[in-house]
């Protein structure tokens, strides 16, 4: 069954419920087989129950304009971004080994905190930044880049406030040259937070005379300022690492042709930094983004799937300790799904608040079209129900025919064209 979406989101809350009899036989026929993936599972929750999702402010009129104090870039999904960082930080506590780095939503429209980071796969988007768990990646903590007025971006002040309460109960922080800082580890140190990442040469801080000394291959040195120990380490290329929980010590590494000796804070470093890519790998193989002209309608798909990847994480480890295997993350998802499209509509939260409605059907089915469906066009047509409610508004015939939005489906007995959404 095709949905259609118009380009405004003028109309998003006015609708028109379809009769499941009225599915093509390819739709029942694929229902039937169950032969059915999580992304189009999750597009019939995310499609059927959009009228319970009262996290999104849709209505930008109530927000404060840019330029004037307390303006939020994301004021349409801070009410979502709050909830479920509040629902990741309250529902697992990580283990001891916690990394920082940066997570990219796609986006290539115009936005005014678009980013381009060359080393993703993909290049421009929506830059998010992760507090995972080394060893599940776990996000326990994210935040937006969006620059807001008033909000460092720094990277020293980035790692603050992703810490927040983490700090001051023995933690290790591991973090890449973005963020690694002298002041960052002994700050970190001196309130009882281990510190281990790569860090570039002209770091403020860093004596220069150590860090451009030349090292053969195989090669180490290193300095240490009170608590933090600044290592040099040649293999193929330079490396700096800077902690403060690792003593500068060789260990023996075997690799795929020798055994090899490495210092401990670079195996270390290794060991835990992969969280990160785990996490967006995971996002990127199971994303059910949608073509949208609405850069804040895509990175609420984006948080959407990183939830379920979180779900999915804690679902493991639950199995795990059970002694029983899990599902891959595709099968867990299209389980999910399962279970959303056949829960009742009694059993799922109400929404609250006078802008959403109470009853649904209500919008558009009201006298006689209340047993009325939809059958669709081949020719697209202007939309009977915004049309003339934009008539009543008092609009001329020009603006009201720029601002109607254009369907494929029409009522099977009254022959006006109008929008809707699957029920």
């Amino acid at each position: 069954m095709e949905l259609e979406v118009g380009d405004d989101d003028k109309d998003e809350d006015e609708c028109f419920y379809v009769d499941a009899n009225s599915s093509s036989e390819e739709d029942e026929e694929e229902l039937n087989n169950g032969n059915r993936s999580a992304d189009q599972y999750m597009t019939e929750v995310i499609d059927e129950d959009e009228e319970y999702d009262v996290e999104i402010d849709k209505d930008s009129d109530y927000s404060v304009p840019k330029g004037q104090p307390g303006y939020d870039p994301l004021h349409k999904l801070r009410p979502f971004i709050n909830h479920l960082n509040h629902l990741f930080q309250t529902t697992y506590i990580p283990e001891q080994h916690i990394i920082i780095d940066e997570a990219l939503c796609p986006w290539r429209g115009k936005l005014s905190f678009k980013v381009y980071m060359k080393d993703k796969p993909v290049k421009w988007g929506i830059k998010l930044y992760h507090l995972c768990e080394s060893k599940s990646g776990y996000v326990w903590r994210f935040e937006i880049l969006c620059g807001m007025p008033g909000l460092s971006n720094r990277p020293y002040d980035v790692v603050q406030r992703l810490l927040g309460p983490l700090k001051s109960l023995g933690y290790c922080l591991y973090t890449d040259t973005y963020y690694t800082s002298l002041a960052l580890a002994e700050d970190l140190a001196s309130s009882n937070t281990g510190f281990t990442g790569t860090v570039l040469s002209n770091r403020i801080g860093l004596p220069k005379e150590f860090m451009n000394t030349k090292l053969d291959t195989g090669g180490v040195d290193f300095r240490r300022c009170k608590n933090t120990v600044v290592l040099r380490w040649k293999d193929k290329t330079d490396v700096a690492v800077l902690s403060t929980i690792h003593r500068p010590q060789m260990v023996a590494v075997n690799t795929c042709t020798s055994v090899k000796k490495r210092p401990t804070a670079i195996v270390d470093y290794h060991k835990n930094m992969g969280g990160v890519d785990l996490n967006d790998h995971m996002i990127s193989y199971n994303a059910f983004y949608r073509k949208t002209t609405k850069w804040w309608k895509k990175l609420a798909f984006h948080m959407l799937t990183l939830t379920m990847v979180q779900a999915h994480c804690l679902y493991l480890k639950v199995r795990k300790i059970i002694g029983k295997p899990g599902m891959c993350l595709e099968d867990f998802m299209i389980s999910v799904g399962e279970d959303l499209v056949t829960m009742p509509k009694s059993d799922l939260e109400q929404p609250t608040g006078a802008a959403v409605p109470q009853d649904p059907q209500q919008l558009r089915l009201q006298g006689k079209h209340l047993s009325h469906f939809l059958v669709p066009l081949k020719v697209r047509r202007y939309c009977c129900v915004c049309y003339a409610r934009l008539k009543a508004e008092g609009t001329d015939s020009k603006y009201r025919r720029k601002r109607t939005q254009r369907t494929k489906w029409e009522c099977q007995q009254c022959k006006k064209a109008s929008v809707y959404i699957p029920a």
